[in-house]
């Protein structure tokens, strides 16, 4: 028993050392490994990186839609402020004007 536990034991303590040794002895191996390995990883970040753009992309097309919406009200609301009637109204009613009377006016010559 005891020496099966030596033997277990000693294969355990020695199966880092003889998988870092087997990859060493083929470094083409290991090179791909590392290849891989970096691969994934510049994916995930890359990926990462294009959906966060995308999500900021999707965002400031809605800031755009908002404000084409808002700008368009802004300009109906000034073509309706803008209108020769309106302010006609408004200084007759308001500012108690009134149209001045063809008699009542006088040409100035130089």
């Amino acid at each position: 028993m005891k020496l099966v536990k030596l033997l277990k034991e000693k294969i355990e303590s020695a199966l880092p050392l003889v998988l870092v040794k087997f990859l060493f002895s083929r470094k083409w191996l290991l090179l791909l490994g590392v290849v891989v390995w970096g691969n994934a990883i510049a994916v995930a970040y890359y990926t990462h990186q294009v959906r966060t753009r995308t999500a900021e992309l999707e965002q400031l097309e809605f800031d755009q839609y908002q404000l084409e919406m808002e700008w368009e009200t802004l300009r109906l609301e000034q073509g309706t402020l803008a209108e020769h009637s309106r302010i006609e109204d408004y200084a007759r009613r308001k500012l108690k004007m009134k149209s001045v009377a063809a008699s009542d006016e006088v040409l100035m010559k130089q």
